[in-house]
């Protein structure tokens, strides 16, 4: 599933989707930066910070796999350079 990313402010760009299962997280960005995975299981309401890489340990490119016991979740990947490229493949 490609991610469509909006640009919240001039630092930040956001992308939202619903997990089903296990998942992988593919960016590749114009920068390094910080990125930060929210989640929440419910349908609505409020995310919560659940993986966080500051700027310094990051780089253009992020792939990362998550697991959960609990399904379904809602994502958000919050990004502070520009994403390029944003892909997730479930399990």
């Amino acid at each position: 599933m490609e991610l469509t990313f909006n640009k919240v402010s001039e630092s930040q760009w956001e992308a939202t989707f619903e997990a089903s299962s296990d998942f992988n997280i593919h960016l590749e960005r114009n920068n390094k930066g910080s990125i930060t995975i929210a989640q929440r299981t419910a349908a609505s309401g409020l995310f919560a910070p659940a993986f966080n890489i500051d700027s310094h340990q990051s780089s253009p490119v992020f792939d990362f796999d998550f697991g959960a016991l609990v399904y379904p979740k809602w994502i958000k990947v919050i990004s502070s350079s520009e994403v390029i490229k944003g892909e997730v493949t479930f399990a």
